[in-house]
């Protein structure tokens, strides 16, 4: 009799055990990592801030300089499916089990067909926004990759343009920021739906207002856009600094207006005019 405690233990921590097992390998197959390079067709160059997301589920990401990505699974859904897509090219639309194993993704150039289409030769140049290029003052903006994004709203006096570049002066101090383009329509006085189809960032070194302004180059993407009002509004997805550094970024404007901002926490917009505006200039074609 005096082996039975022993033998009752023993009975108790199996199941313990077998438990603790159950429960790694369930949060194992509840959270995966999708990691993979995303490439363009035939010269397999690196598809650049490509997006990446899940259809079913609240899961996002972009392709980096290398067109390499790594996107979290929250649940592993036999139903769900990953989507890629860049402007220009056909979204690539893959079951979420099979994206698992693999390591690169294909994306395709859209089909151009000009049948029944007049071609419109947008040949007249413009450039709207900032006057001055003399800073009056910086306005610092968080560099941590939250969410948050300020702008400001240009009335385009054109019933058809495109839009080739959009310039715009900063003060970075951080090592590398990666900056992403906001385009979005007006509802009343505040932004509203994305114009952009796909993520369009650019890497921003560490500069000051006597280096050459950063822009974002849009005359591959041949976007064209018909609405009077816009908003063009920045966001820092993320910053590079050595952990001793400071790491500070701030938006440099010239001229007297109005700003727009949100922070990722709060929803809503926040204006704020009779102020400096932040220095943007877009270069058009109609």
């Amino acid at each position: 009799m005096r082996y039975f405690p022993e033998s009752r233990t023993r009975l108790l921590t199996l199941p313990l055990f077998f438990l603790s097992m159950l429960t790694g390998l369930f949060a194992q197959a509840q959270s995966q990592q999708l990691s993979g390079r995303i490439v363009i067709d035939k010269a397999k160059t690196p598809a650049v801030s490509a997006n990446i997301f899940l259809l079913r589920q609240p899961a996002k990401t972009f392709s980096d300089a290398s067109g390499n990505f790594s996107l979290k699974i929250p649940t592993l859904r036999k139903d769900d499916t990953v989507l890629i897509s860049m402007v220009g090219y056909e979204t690539l639309r893959i079951p979420l089990q099979a994206a698992l194993g693999r390591t690169e993704f294909l994306l395709r150039e859209k089909s151009k067909t000009l049948e029944g289409v007049t071609v419109k030769a947008f040949s007249t140049h413009d450039v709207q926004g900032s006057l001055s290029e003399s800073v009056g003052y910086y306005r610092s903006w968080n560099s941590r990759g939250n969410g948050n994004e300020i702008g400001r709203v240009f009335q385009i006096p054109y019933e058809e343009y495109k839009i080739d570049k959009i310039r715009f002066k900063l003060n970075n101090m951080c090592d590398t920021c990666l900056v992403r383009l906001h385009i979005r329509t007006m509802s009343d006085r505040y932004p509203d739906e994305e114009l952009l189809e796909d993520s369009v960032a650019v890497y921003v070194h560490k500069l000051t207002l006597d280096d050459k302004a950063p822009e974002f180059d849009l005359r591959d993407k041949d976007l064209t856009f018909s609405e009077g009002r816009i908003y063009i509004g920045f966001e820092i997805l993320h910053c590079g600094f050595k952990p001793n550094n400071n790491c500070y970024f701030a938006f440099a404007g010239t001229d007297k207006g109005e700003y727009i901002y949100r922070v990722h926490d709060q929803k809503d917009w926040t204006a704020i005019n009779d102020d400096y505006t932040i220095y943007i200039k877009l270069f058009l074609r109609y």
